[in-house]
């Protein structure tokens, strides 16, 4: 059996099902649906050869698909996200084909004039040459929503480090203090979302090296308490691992000043995990306490088509709230 074979035959357990789950809370056509994942995916040529082995972090289980819907007051947005060419283990090859996936979706997805703020991120973060054999698991994330313009592009940043992120942010004008971050957390991803240059926030994830106070990261809008009683009663008496929780940060490019901060806890069986019903008490509970809009899911946890990936909340300068629900095909691929 090829390598594509074997990829093509996983096909329908992660991806079909949750295409269907976004087309259907999306009410979007499926076929689109499909191009776009075909496209995020960065699916190799039945023709093609390449190196197997590749891994991918987007999910605990080692599926490369996310569904993510995001609610706020008024409403409520859904994207696809993905970890373009996961089955290719050499990272030449899969940077090569990321970069195609990278410059099809911003036809796809209407934002072709951001397209050069991204050369010039990747240009300054990337290494030349040789130095691509460091990003085993990939360089870059792509996602999209199912309808509408917007685009949102992630690169790996375990390799550069704060220094590099706070030279980036001092080239594009943006004044931030993240001296405490830099002793005390770890970067996973840099990147940007947006559908337009007016919209578009830089945004950097991190995780903690050790357990300390949110107030101790040295950003005003973390000491807000309502991250802390979210993380409490979400959590309540399990216990999650410093791995089981991401950080994030958007810098509004064109005030060039920060913008919103979330947290993103994992809801595998490690780390925050709940049944269905359970899922759906919490989703109404926290929607229902910051007054957002429900989230548009009903039947789908129940009827095994997807399971909670992970579960953010986040607040913006201006205090509005927001949640993140990051939905994965039911089972898994390992």
């Amino acid at each position: 059996m090829t390598n594509h074979q074997l990829f093509e035959d996983r096909f329908p357990v992660y991806t079909e099902k949750l295409i269907q789950v976004g087309t259907e809370i999306s009410n979007t056509d499926k076929d689109k649906n499909r191009q776009l994942v075909s496209t995020l995916m960065a699916i190799p040529n039945a023709d093609q050869a390449f190196e197997p082995g590749g891994k991918t972090g987007i999910n605990s289980d080692g599926t490369p698909l996310q569904y993510c819907i995001s609610v706020k007051k008024e409403g409520w947005g859904g994207r696809f996200l993905a970890d373009p060419a996961h089955t290719m283990g050499n990272p030449f090859e899969r940077f090569v084909q990321s970069r195609i996936a990278l410059k099809k979706l911003f036809q796809i997805s209407g934002t072709h004039e951001l397209k050069h703020f991204c050369e010039e991120m990747l240009d300054f973060h990337l290494p030349k040459g040789e130095g691509l054999s460091a990003y085993r698991d990939g360089v870059l994330w792509l996602g999209a929503p199912a309808s509408g313009n917007g685009i949102a592009v992630y690169m790996d940043g375990r390799n550069n480090g704060w220094k590099k992120f706070e030279a980036w942010l001092n080239q594009l004008g943006i004044s931030a203090t993240i001296q405490a971050l830099s002793t005390k957390a770890t970067i996973l991803s840099i990147g940007f979302e947006g559908s337009s240059l007016k919209n578009l926030r830089v945004k950097v994830y991190w995780r903690l090296k050790e357990p300390c106070l949110l107030d101790d990261l040295g950003i005003d809008l973390l000491k807000d308490p309502e991250y802390k009683i979210f993380l409490n009663e979400l959590v309540q008496d399990q216990e999650i691992k410093l791995t089981g929780l991401v950080f994030s940060a958007g810098f509004h490019l064109a005030s060039q000043q920060l913008f919103d901060c979330k947290i993103d806890v994992c809801t595998c069986k490690n780390c925050v995990s709940k049944s269905p019903n359970q899922w759906a008490e919490t989703l109404a509970y926290f929607t229902e306490k910051y007054d957002l809009a429900a989230f548009p899911i009903h039947n789908e946890l129940h009827e095994k088509k997807c399971e909670v990936s992970y579960l953010g909340f986040g607040m913006d300068i201006l205090g509005n709230k927001r949640m993140n629900l990051y939905l994965k095909a039911y089972g898994t691929l390992l």
